[in-house]
């Protein structure tokens, strides 16, 4: 059995360490630092799933306001991830639950989120929950000096 909480900083380590096995290497201090800009914005949650009677958290949402033109009001998944040794048994699912809950309060309409073309096994999860893919786009990223 597992609990959905809003996360704290004292979840920034566990939460680097599930972002750095799904392949997202972060530090604990870089995740704190990136954890307090948005757990203290109305705009985001972050939200951990925990083990009953052990507080060890096993995954992570992180979901915002995605104000965009071209649609109502809207969210972004911006990270779902959830320890491999205990996929499949719920957890993942419930995450992204509270996280179109979230949204659902906030007035929002529609939920989007993004996977990589490689991972395959997102794609059919995210496909089971309800979730469309309605494009194939390219992203592209630059690096501002500073």
């Amino acid at each position: 059995m597992f609990s959905i909480r809003p996360a704290t900083p004292a979840d920034s380590g566990a939460i680097a360490a599930l972002y750095s096995t799904a392949g997202y290497p972060a530090s604990a201090p870089a995740m704190q630092t990136r954890l307090g800009r948005v757990i203290t914005d109305p705009a985001h949650a972050v939200l951990v799933a925990e083990l009953t009677g052990s507080r060890e958290v096993v995954g992570a949402v992180h979901v915002s306001l995605y104000p965009i033109l071209d649609s109502d009001d809207a969210a972004q998944v911006l990270g779902v991830v959830v320890a491999e040794k205990h996929q499949r048994n719920g957890i993942g699912g419930a995450l992204l639950e509270r996280a179109e809950r979230w949204a659902r309060e906030r007035h929002c309409t529609t939920v989007f989120l993004r996977t990589h073309v490689l991972r395959t096994d997102a794609q059919s999860f995210y496909a089971r929950l309800g979730y469309l893919n309605d494009r194939t786009q390219f992203t592209f990223q630059k690096k501002l000096p500073h």
